[in-house]
């Protein structure tokens, strides 16, 4: 069966004179996409681009680079414009000149002419003209050679939403140095044995360039394992064919109809970004004592986060432990992996992922492990799945911090007459069997607390209530319609008040008159034996 898509396209998609990653990447999937039996309808957006493109390189498939001498010849190729930041790198370069480097800018300059001035008075006064080259846009024939000469490839951009250029530089076994920004570190990604085939850097940090620039240069080892990991990462990139059948897969699910819970709530990016706030204001200091005083004494931490998201458990501990850290990421969602990774790279620590099911750690997934935490995540497990991770971390002799558990209690100013039945339908509706598992809910740090308990672990709690008020009516607003959708769904006898209850409260919110405070409680678990 065939079907229509419409794919909003650059206008100069097809400019031979302004060519960019993303307009290749963008022709390579529309051309796929026909070929799988789309009917593809292109809509071009003339004038500035309304989304970050990709940077430049056009297809997989390369053969491997073979540099220039390993480690001298710098390449950087983007369009000449402010968000790929090769402004940054011009002056990372000033701070590192004493180094044995030569680079080459390879991109349009076109698109914002007073930036590129600015550059090369940039390189002027820095007296780099004699080894730092703005070569212009490149393609075909001339782009190969370019990649065939690197011995690294730089994208110090300042927003990226994929980052086709580090994509063009593993295909052919270069390794990357780029920003730590959206989608880069996800394109960059492991080879099979969990090593990042390049290095990452916060967006817009010369010092941050300058440093990983010298470490580049100062250190062979580094050079061949980022070598290796790159060859080794080559050989995992998808081929354009499986790219357009994946494109594909999505359009048919985007077709299918889909059950709406109104007002259900919801787990993407954007409410753990609006949570976030809440959230660290609600995380007790408390435990924090007694884990410092455990891991008092360790040079390096290894911290798994397991349903780490977008990272906020990592943004809230990370500083508060200290030291050197690295975190292993645990999530099933490879969109939330990435934009882990970008923010805890920024926050100094080593990062690692792992994608797929939480609830099969054992005992020994865990040798090496200094802590093992999460984040609002006790509440979605069964009993034996909590059970299974207590057997595992007193088995592996490891603590653990569970931080904002829901206990079930919920208040409301003013107060509403129907607030204690929707309470309960609430916390009756986080107890449900879903999928064949019965979730503990409100049950969850009760549960805790015991089975860990009976493996001789000394636990402590702490409570870690949301206090929400006229600041925070955005949160306020999607986490009541996504309570009151829930309590809705558990007991669809509620359904002819849950209007009239969830928009009394609303206009209290509007009118900066709500405050609710939402009960949860933190858990830490010391294994037996190893209390400071």
């Amino acid at each position: 069966m065939t079907a229509d898509v419409y794919i909003v396209v650059p206008g100069d998609i097809d400019d031979p004179s302004d060519p960019s990653g993303g307009n290749a990447y963008d022709r390579r999937v529309c051309q796929g996409l026909a070929e799988l039996g789309w009917t593809v309808h292109e809509i071009a957006a003339e004038g500035a681009w309304p989304r970050p493109e990709l940077t430049d390189g056009v297809a997989f498939g390369r053969t491997l680079a073979p540099g220039t001498d390993g480690v001298s010849r710098l390449v950087c190729v983007a369009s000449v414009t402010p968000r790929k930041g090769q402004d940054v790198l011009v002056q990372a370069l000033a701070a590192v000149a004493d180094l044995p480097w030569n680079c080459e800018l390879v991109g349009p300059f076109r698109r914002d002419r007073a930036y590129v001035t600015r550059l090369l008075q940039l390189i002027v006064r820095h007296d780099l003209g004699d080894r730092l080259r703005l070569a212009g846009p490149r393609l075909g024939l001339p782009l190969e050679t370019t990649y065939a000469s690197a011995d690294l490839v730089v994208l110090p951009t300042r927003a990226e939403t994929y980052g086709m250029v580090v994509t063009e530089a593993l295909a052919r076994g270069i390794p990357v140095l780029a920003s730590a920004v959206d989608g880069v570190p996800e394109t960059l990604g492991a080879d099979h044995e969990g090593i990042v085939p390049g290095m990452l850097v916060p967006p817009g940090d010369v010092g941050a360039l300058a440093t990983a620039l010298r470490h580049w240069f100062g250190e062979p080892d580094v050079r061949r394992r980022l070598r290796r990991s790159a060859g080794d990462r080559r050989g995992m990139l998808e081929e354009w064919k499986s790219t357009s059948q994946r494109m594909a897969g999505v359009l048919e699910r985007l077709r299918e109809p889909r059950p709406a819970i109104p007002g259900s709530p919801r787990f993407g990016a954007d409410w753990l970004a609006l949570r976030e706030p809440a959230d660290t204001a609600a995380r007790s200091a408390e435990l924090l004592e007694p884990l410092r005083a455990h891991l008092a004494g360790k040079s390096r931490l290894v911290v798994r986060d397991l349903g780490c998201g977008t990272g906020s458990q990592g943004r809230w501990l990370s500083p508060r432990l200290g030291g050197k850290q690295r975190w292993v990421l645990h999530d099933r969602d490879p969109e939330l992996l990435g934009r882990a990774v970008a923010s805890l790279v920024a926050h100094g620590v080593t990062v690692e992922t792992s994608e797929g099911d939480l609830t099969e750690l054992r005992a020994a997934d865990l040798e090496g492990t200094s802590l093992v935490t999460a984040s609002a995540l006790l509440d979605l497990l069964t009993f034996d799945e909590v059970e299974a991770l207590a057997t595992a971390c007193a088995e592996a002799g490891v603590p653990a911090l569970f931080t904002l558990s829901v206990v079930g209690r919920v208040s409301f100013s003013p107060s509403d007459s129907l607030d204690a039945e929707f309470a309960a339908a609430f916390n009756a509706h986080q107890r449900r069997r879903a999928g064949g598992r019965r979730l503990l809910g409100p049950d969850a740090v009760a549960a805790a607390t015991e089975t860990f308990s009976r493996r001789g672990a000394v636990v402590r709690t702490a409570s870690s209530p949301w206090r929400l008020g006229p600041g925070d009516p955005a949160l306020i607003r999607e986490w009541l319609r996504g309570w009151v959708g829930a309590a809705g769904v558990q007991r669809p006898d509620l359904a002819p008040h849950a209007e009239g209850y969830l928009r009394r409260h609303l206009d209290a919110n509007a009118a900066g008159g709500l405050r609710v405070v939402v009960q949860h409680s933190d858990l830490l678990a010391i294994p037996a034996g190893m209390e400071s």
